[in-house]
């Protein structure tokens, strides 16, 4: 699976099956995806990606190209559950993940759009192995997750498979 960031508040997942574009936006470049799944309120730059099938934008349940997602309504927002090429991912901004801690399962990979602080205490109860950031709070995020920079990988693109993840969390940021 990749994990490719195309603007400060818009990523690329890419699995074998099918790619999924996260909140287009229009400083970002043309992109092929199968599906565009939205985290924030704002109207998508739609023109900047090609072959989409469907727009993912609510709570329920939805299967594209043998990917499995669940949208969770949040106080403002939605947090996605996928299952990707065998591996449990976990999606969403830090102040969504933050509003439904009590309801988190476990989840080996989390990404994490930083909005706002994201509580340490949050990140351990989806007992990732790898939390993934982005977004234009990542700084914090980090500091809030008790690493320091030196400990974190960045990275405009991370490729990794259930094989390849760390046995303890580690943290990368889109940069």
């Amino acid at each position: 699976m990749d994990v490719i960031k195309l603007s400060e508040n818009s990523i690329k997942i890419k699995g074998k099956k099918a790619s999924f574009i996260v909140d287009p936006s229009n400083n970002m470049p043309k992109n092929i995806a199968d599906a565009i799944v939205l985290l924030s309120n704002k109207v998508p730059d739609l023109d900047k990606v090609e072959g989409y099938r469907v727009v993912i934008s609510g709570s329920g349940e939805y299967e594209v190209g043998r990917v499995k997602i669940n949208g969770i309504s949040t106080n403002d927002g939605l947090v996605y559950s996928f299952l990707i090429d065998g591996i449990d991912l976990l999606l969403g901004k830090a102040t969504d993940l933050n509003s439904i801690a009590d309801k988190n399962q476990e989840h080996k990979v989390v990404i994490i759009m930083a909005d706002l602080e994201i509580k340490e205490s949050v990140v351990t109860t989806i007992e990732p192995r790898l939390v993934i950031l982005y977004g234009e709070k990542k700084d914090i995020a980090i500091k809030a997750l008790g690493k320091e920079k030196g400990e974190v990988e960045f990275s405009k693109k991370l490729s990794f498979n259930e094989d390849r993840l760390p046995e303890e969390m580690g943290v990368a940021v889109l940069s």
